[in-house]
């Protein structure tokens, strides 16, 4: 397809969809092909001056607003009306050269653009236009595309590898960006547009999106000691007062310091102005105020304090000053000290802030505290606490609080927790105690150890939880199981491994997992980072496997459930085995019943044979005596009339000896006459 088919030009420097159609830069244009048709009005919008089209995208919520890169600008069409955002800028192209030129809007008020050797981010809100190459961070100062995923990750592929942006609702600043040093000690809004950061060594003044560095070398006598900004703070005239530690405290009007100091060897910590504007300050052990253009300590000089760090005046009007002791109370001129007994730690006490209540919350060494009714008490709602160290406190109206602690930064609104972090975007890990402050524009800037960040509210939005990936079972021997999938396994099979994951690209490595067996589990089980957990033993029955992801930011995923996971019985639990063995086990006890019955019997039968036997002899032997015994001769015979026995009458009547006479040849003798 070329201008004869109604293409705008045949020089084609990007292609890219756009809603139903696709569009297509040239050098002459943007032609729109939908429907086997080009669609070149668009060309007549942009004007002669701006026709040549390097690159386009549209607003996925307004159809009719598209962004458009020329060669040297930036452009919008809103409802068929084109102006320029950006225009004079020039690509540093080299000669001769074929570019990959890129337009990307990630829908969120930023335009990406750039081609293989350079890349721009132009902020929509801020109108700030930033370049992102190797100062930034990233691995070159070009790239050929931009890819945004669904958890709004900017990915930006080069010839040098492949970076990635995770969270973009911080933006975040650092010496090279033009801050006196990276670290940022304390934050102060003079007024809309103009900001001001303390440092270790002086502050940098930030107004109008342009950095401008004071350093304190040069600023006074003490210009060799530590000038650390522990605090900032302005009074009613619109002086800026610095609490710079051994430097002393600095008012500052216009660009010029003058420093008080009442005793060299003083560190001070806190500077605030009260309500009917006089400026306090503190250094480690005293408390000042100014009066007449005079430091004038405010306690005698034998009312000594353990270490102040903050000072903070509370809606009554009381001062209360956060010190390594607790807290103290100052007010009308008495001063009440408040502590937990036997608990140095949790007495260390670094901010404060105004809570619900005439209450206030408290930041320690061993967390989060509330100083309500004159009383320290760890607070604890709905399952929240902190245990972890808290140096800053701010709260942001009506009732979200920034909780700056030793590992990132805490946002809390009594309901919802978000934890911010290195991982999730926050330049640094450690938040300095006066250096979390809510602008104008409703933007949080939060100062670190290793940087200055600020939270963009416009860009921030929940994010979206990781989704469900791979999860699968392995048996003892090394079998793996699909677990969206019925699984089944042997009795002797019951020590099992879950391997699980979740898909996330934003910050892949700090994904946290919970799990729960049921059937097994009576809650859920934290592993951490880790992906695998193992159950021995299991009884057999039916489980379900569960588990659930969450990110840096803290948000977890839906449950995930695996389908039927059945462990079987082992034989000797099965029906038949049971009915088998039941049969088994009657008919050995039949068998065992019936010998045991017959060998009762025969024993019984034997004892009354023995008993008859015995009776009978006794019998034969009364009889055998009382035959023997009679007078009268007996003699037996059978039918045959052979004689068979005869007493001993018998045979004393007849002359014979039982011994000599044979009882059987007594008839046969014919002679023999009874």
């Amino acid at each position: 397809m070329t201008t004869k088919n109604g293409l705008a030009d045949n020089r084609i420097n990007c292609v890219k969809r756009i809603g139903d159609g696709i569009a297509i830069c040239t050098a002459s244009g943007i032609s729109i092909y939908r429907d086997g048709r080009f669609d070149n009005s668009i060309s007549k919008i942009l004007g002669t001056d701006s026709n040549s089209v390097m690159a386009i995208d549209h607003d996925q919520k307004k159809p009719s607003v598209f962004w458009i890169l020329g060669k040297n600008w930036l452009g919008e069409i809103n409802d068929g009306k084109f102006r320029f955002i950006l225009k004079g800028f020039r690509f540093n192209l080299m000669p001769g050269m074929v570019m990959h030129t890129y337009l990307t809007y990630d829908q969120k008020k930023r335009i990406y653009f750039g081609n293989d050797q350079e890349r721009f981010m132009y902020d929509l809100n801020n109108r700030i236009l930033l370049s992102l190459g190797p100062s930034n961070g990233f691995a070159t100062t070009g790239c050929s595309n931009v890819f945004i995923d669904r958890e709004s990750n900017v990915w930006f592929p080069s010839f040098r590898g492949l970076d990635k942006i995770s969270d973009l609702r911080f933006q975040n600043y650092f010496q090279i960006n033009g801050l006196l040093e990276s670290e940022v000690t304390a934050i102060i809004e003079v007024h809309k547009g103009f900001m001001v950061f303390g440092h270790n060594h002086g502050i940098t003044l930030f107004r109008n999106n342009v950095f401008k560095k004071i350093s304190f070398q040069g600023q006074s006598e003490y210009r060799k000691v530590y000038g650390r900004v522990m605090d900032i703070c302005k009074d009613s005239s619109g002086n800026i007062w610095l609490a710079s530690s051994l430097l002393g405290l600095g008012r500052m009007n216009g660009e010029n310091i003058k420093w008080y100091q009442s005793e060299k060897s003083q560190i001070f910590t806190s500077v605030i102005t009260s309500q009917d504007g006089t400026v306090w300050a503190s250094t480690q052990s005293s408390l000042f105020k100014i009066i007449n253009d005079e430091l004038v300590p405010v306690t005698a000089k034998n009312e000594k304090f353990n270490l102040i760090k903050k000072l903070h005046f509370d809606l009554k009007g009381d001062l209360l000053i956060a010190t390594a002791d607790g807290i103290i109370k100052y007010s009308n001129g008495e001063v009440k000290r408040f502590s937990i007994k036997n608990h140095p730690h949790e007495n260390n006490i670094y901010s404060i802030c105004d809570y619900v209540n005439e209450s206030e919350l408290v930041g320690t060494t061993e967390g989060l505290f509330l100083f309500k009714n004159d009383s320290l008490s760890r607070i604890n709602l709905n399952d929240f606490s902190i245990t972890k160290k808290v140096f800053a406190l701010m709260k942001e109206p009506p009732g979200t609080y920034w909780i700056g602690t030793n590992d990132g930064v805490i946002k809390w609104d009594g309901k919802e927790v978000r934890n911010f972090n290195i991982s999730g975007g926050l330049a640094g890990r450690e938040i300095n105690r006066s250096a979390v402050m809510r602008d104008s524009f409703g933007n949080v800037w939060i100062g670190t150890d290793k940087g200055l960040s600020c939270y963009l509210i416009d860009y921030d939005s929940k994010d979206i939880p990781p989704s469900a990936g791979q999860n699968f079972l392995e048996d003892p021997n090394g079998n793996i199981y699909d677990l969206h999938k019925p699984v089944e396994l042997d009795a002797f099979k019951n020590t099992v491994t879950f391997h699980f994951n979740s898909l996330s690209l934003k910050n892949e490595n700090s994904i946290e997992y919970r799990i729960w067996l049921e059937g097994f589990d009576r809650k859920w089980i934290y592993t951490g980072t880790n992906n695998t957990i193992r159950y021995t033993n299991l009884l057999p029955g039916a489980y379900k496997f569960c588990y659930s992801a969450r990110n840096s930011n803290g948000e977890w995923s839906p449950t995930s459930y695996s389908e039927n996971i059945i462990i079987d019985k082992p034989f000797y639990k099965k029906w038949w085995f049971q009915l088998l063995s039941f049969l088994i086990v009657s008919a050995l006890t039949y068998f065992i019943i019936k010998y045991i019955s017959r060998y009762r019997y025969s024993s019984i039968l034997e004892k009354e044979v023995k008993t008859r036997t015995k009776k009978l002899k006794e019998s034969e032997e009364k009889l055998r005596y009382l035959y023997d015994s009679m007078a009268q001769g007996i003699v037996y015979q059978d039918r045959d009339a052979k004689t068979l026995t005869l007493n001993a009458a018998a045979y004393k009547i007849l002359g014979y000896d039982p011994s000599d006479l044979v009882v059987e040849n007594l008839f046969f003798n014919n002679d023999l006459k009874i």
